[in-house]
């Protein structure tokens, strides 16, 4: 009896588990990315890159992105290059500010790279400071 008692709870404690952490197979949906730029100054997003799976496309772009205004991405590994990626392809920007350090006037304000992964649509925020934040939009 202890032992059907005590195999019972494993048994409920696993599908517990399994319920509660959905595994990683979950399919990711298919969206856009877009940049939005809340830092107060001017960026340059210099280049992205479309990754899904072993496939890469970089792309460089030098486009200036004012305060409050955003930039869509379009897929570069589609033959349409429409603004819709599929879920769980990864998007990455690279950015700087226009501005330069005061206390280092040869390098940039800021600047780095922001990773996307895409599963409906995806927002990257740079915010004060070259800070960013990356979620659903």
């Amino acid at each position: 009896m202890k032992r059907n008692v005590l195999t019972f709870l494993m048994v409920l404690a696993l599908a517990i588990c399994y319920c509660q952490n959905p595994t990683s197979t979950e399919e990711k949906r298919n969206g856009k990315v877009m940049m939005r730029n809340s830092s107060g100054v001017v960026i340059l997003i210099s280049s992205y890159t479309h990754q899904r799976g072993s496939d890469s496309a970089p792309q460089v772009l030098n486009s200036t992105l004012f305060p409050g205004s955003d930039y869509t991405f379009k897929s570069l590994l589609d033959p349409a290059q429409t603004y819709l990626f599929k879920g769980g392809d990864v998007v990455s920007v690279s950015y700087r500010s226009q501005e330069n350090d005061p206390d280092d006037p040869e390098n940039p304000l800021f600047d780095g790279i922001a990773d996307a992964t895409v599963n409906g649509n995806m927002g990257i925020v740079v915010k004060s400071g070259g800070h960013i934040s990356v979620g659903p939009q």
